[in-house]
């Protein structure tokens, strides 16, 4: 597998064109979306013989999520929320990560590919090069990026009882020309601890307000929401919407030890051991929009949003075999636009 790095050139200058034009992009996940997947041309067997530029064009096809009863029905996995599969054989994974460089806040797109991506086409850094049958126009898009591309192979293996991590540095065009890089190999035994990040889009199935079935937030204690709008006094306020953040956090924590079953357990605050400290849990909402492009700008056809819950934190191996596919396949739904990616990392005494 591949993971791939690439800093975002949103500058300090918010009347640049460029600048504008980057910032607009990286909102809308439908176009992140459609930008990443051109450096996966598809390899589906049911395309063998098609010309490149078949394969790319069907590859890069507007995604289509399940709509009306397929949608409601669909469970938070559902297939229809990828464009291809993800496996160990294809498909990607990505988030959006806003890390502190020097004195700011600068996003980096996290690219985890099951195949190496080919990010000189995808964003126009040298188009042409290498013998083609195809050799598609110049990108319109190297302004995106304020760095080159970094990209690192990796390996999930779970073998001995352990999983195990490696990961090598890569020269851009030469994978041959890369060694593994030992102090990046690591193999986690059931019960040793793990860092963590995740960006997850957080939802369940039930039924709504209106009685109808569909994909809904986790609901809260219904006592601690009106306690929270019957309060008369600041102070009962504030203590109240610190009680439905607590149970917040709480819910969203139990989502996630429910999808990690078997591989991981959450290292959560407890009250034999009240030193432990809870992951990170931050919310918000998270858009894109599709729709045409004409003369007087752009018309969209559809806007979306998803409930966007980022958790930060360790956990502690159960089962490296189970461990290994959460990583390798993602989780919950909408990983098509930038959730569902587990990172780990070794915890270093």
């Amino acid at each position: 597998m591949y993971h791939s790095h690439l800093l975002i050139n949103t500058g300090d200058n918010p009347d640049r064109v460029d600048w504008q034009r980057t910032r607009a992009w990286l909102r809308n996940l439908y176009r992140v979306h459609q930008r990443l997947c051109m450096a996966f041309p598809d390899a589906d067997t049911a395309l063998v013989g098609k010309s490149e530029a078949e394969r790319f064009a069907e590859y890069c096809k507007p995604f289509q999520p399940p709509l009306g009863p397929d949608a409601i029905d669909a469970t938070d996995d559902d297939p229809g929320d990828v464009h291809t599969p993800r496996t160990g054989e294809r498909g990607f994974l990505y988030r959006i990560d806003y890390p502190v460089l020097g004195s700011m806040r600068k996003p980096v797109i996290i690219v985890q590919s099951a195949t190496r991506p080919d990010w000189d086409h995808a964003f126009g850094l040298n188009p042409g090069s290498g013998a083609r049958p195809f050799t598609p126009p110049k990108g319109n898009a190297d302004f995106l990026l304020a760095a080159p591309p970094q990209v690192r192979r990796v390996e999930f293996e779970s073998f001995g009882g352990a999983l195990h991590l490696k990961a090598w540095e890569l020269d851009r065009y030469d994978d041959s020309a890369t060694l593994p890089d030992a102090s990046r190999a690591h193999a986690a035994q059931p019960g040793d601890e793990l860092w963590f990040l995740l960006r997850a889009n957080v939802i369940e199935t039930r039924a709504g307000k209106d009685g109808k079935r569909g994909r809904h937030r986790l609901r809260i204690d219904d006592g601690l929401m009106r306690a929270y709008e019957d309060a008369t006094t600041t102070e009962a306020r504030q203590e109240a919407a610190r009680r439905v953040e607590e149970a917040r956090r709480e819910v969203h924590l139990d989502w996630l030890q429910r999808k990690l079953g078997g591989a991981a357990e959450l290292v959560r605050k407890t009250l034999d051991d009240p030193k432990r400290e809870h992951p990170l849990v931050e919310t918000g909402w998270a858009h894109a929009s599709r729709g045409d492009y004409d003369r007087g700008g752009k018309t969209a056809k559809e806007d979306m949003k998803w409930w966007a819950v980022t958790y930060k934190g360790k956990l502690i191996v159960k089962d490296p075999v189970k461990l290994r596919s959460l990583i390798m396949s993602g989780i919950g739904p909408a990983k098509a636009f930038g959730f569902g990616l587990l990172s780990v990392a070794p915890v270093l005494e």
